[in-house]
């Protein structure tokens, strides 16, 4: 009987001893205390590229993504800025120049009843998608072109999609506003641009990736809306569609940032043009400032731009540098420096591979998919035609 229990007291041991060995990785010791984290999943039975794909980059808590998974990361060429090169701002403008922008612009034609409703309700991720869906369905060349874009070969879904309310809903809000943005466009600039039609879409393909990027970089770091963010990094080159309408000189071929190349040739940059076209469509003040500043972190100190505009200004300058470390450079292939003065103010590291994450890469995969799909419908659209 004795041997009995001794050995049923040994096996219990044993059962203890294992136990403890195989919860070991799933705690550790903090400050004295001891803490338990989830268990890890085994890469037991995984092909070997989906386990180097899982790996973690360093601190993989925001799902980091390795600079092997996208190359493009691997080495970011920096626009080097000479110290004594700035663009002209809204301030140095003379009083005489101000009025001519002025005129041009107001020639434009307004932001229709329709878009300003709708991207007012898009902005708002609690907004009644009834209501969306209603307004779409008034207006029949946005509700075409949404359907059209969702039921591209681009997504291949499995049955024609043919409720704009279903349409919205997979699209998501910030990609139907991608595409109302751009029937504004569309409708808004004059016909003839100095753009070919090739740069005209990396130009919006570019503004799209902004727009996500804003918006995620927003809510990540500084629990902003991301829907605000958004909307000011989708208009944040609404004035290079102006001044590629416009008459210029020529265009220097040199080694200097594009701001001064368009002030060179057309007396003003996209930036400060943008911000009297938000003006003319009364578009909020966040949105407008968010345009007009949107290049001040590259060339200018924190303290230049106003304090309730700053962090939404540093948050599309840098949404705009990751589009373009990605490939999505639209016009300008420059990849401009953001100084290290706003990163230190908001405590962000300013190694891009730590901000730039799989769920970011996710969602501009979505909307790079929704500005080809349009592109793809519009096309087939013509030649039915």
């Amino acid at each position: 009987m004795e041997i009995i229990i001794l050995l049923s007291s040994i096996f219990a041991v044993a059962l203890i001893v294992i136990f403890f060995r195989k919860n070991r990785g799933t705690a550790f010791q903090k400050d004295g205390e001891r803490f338990h984290g989830p268990p890890r999943k085994s890469n037991e039975n995984k092909p070997k590229e989906i386990i180097q794909k899982q790996a973690p980059f360093h601190d993989n808590s925001l799902n980091i993504i390795p600079s092997e998974t996208h190359p493009d990361l691997k080495e970011i060429n920096y626009f080097i800025l000479a110290e004594d090169i700035f663009p002209t701002t809204l301030q140095d403008l003379e009083e005489q120049d101000r009025a001519i922008i002025e005129k041009k612009v107001s020639v434009l034609p307004t932001m229709s009843t329709t878009s300003t409703k709708l991207l007012g309700l898009l902005r708002n991720p609690e907004s009644n998608l009834n209501k969306i869906t209603s307004l779409v369905s008034t207006n029949p060349v946005f509700s075409g072109k949404i359907l059209q874009t969702v039921n591209s070969s681009y997504f291949n879904l499995p049955e024609k999609i043919t409720s704009i309310g279903r349409a919205i809903t997979l699209l998501g809000y910030n990609n139907v506003r991608t595409i109302v943005f751009r029937e504004t466009i569309n409708n808004a600039v004059p016909k003839h641009l100095n753009m070919t039609t090739d740069l005209y879409m990396k130009t919006w393909m570019h503004s799209a990736v902004v727009s996500t990027c804003a918006g995620y970089i927003g809510k990540t770091y500084f629990k902003f809306s991301e829907y605000d963010l958004a909307t000011i990094g989708l208009l944040h080159d609404i004035g290079k569609y102006f001044l590629a309408a416009q008459e210029g000189g020529l265009e220097i071929i040199s080694d200097i940032p594009i701001l001064i190349k368009e002030e060179h040739r057309y007396g003003i940059n996209h930036a400060v043009a943008g911000y009297f076209i938000a003006n003319k469509w009364k578009l909020s003040d966040v949105i407008v400032h968010g345009i007009e500043y949107h290049h001040y972190p590259s060339f200018f100190l924190p303290e230049t731009i106003p304090k309730q505009y700053r962090r939404q200004c540093f948050t599309v300058c840098l949404a705009d540098l990751i589009a373009k470390i990605l490939g999505y450079h639209g016009q300008d292939e420059q990849i401009l420096p953001i100084k290290d003065e706003y990163f230190n103010m908001y405590g962000i590291n300013n190694d891009i591979q730590g901000i730039i994450t799989t769920d970011l890469v996710r969602n501009i995969e979505k909307s790079r998919l929704t500005v080809e799909s349009y592109i793809d419908a519009t096309q087939t659209e013509k030649v039915l035609r």
